[in-house]
């Protein structure tokens, strides 16, 4: 499927850097986040639309957001 540009098959990871003066609610909130993800992705992946071949989601109500985003850094 990777070869055909099909990325959907591609393992997803996270990688997460906590800083030392980061206490341990801040850590808490992180760690609650996952678990929160975990159990809930496939009710919150109804509100995404699905690139394949970008291996990518995109919020359906602003799929602009993030690259108006990154644009105006630049202006």
């Amino acid at each position: 499927m990777i070869e055909h540009h099909d990325l959907s098959e591609k393992p997803g990871w996270l990688r997460m850097t906590m800083h030392p003066v980061m206490d341990n609610n801040e850590i808490t909130y992180i760690l609650n986040s996952i678990v929160e993800l975990s159990v809930n992705h496939k009710m919150w992946e109804q509100d995404y639309n699905y690139d394949p071949h970008e291996n990518n989601f995109v919020h359906k109500s602003n799929p602009e957001f993030e690259k108006r985003i990154v644009d105006s850094w630049f202006e």
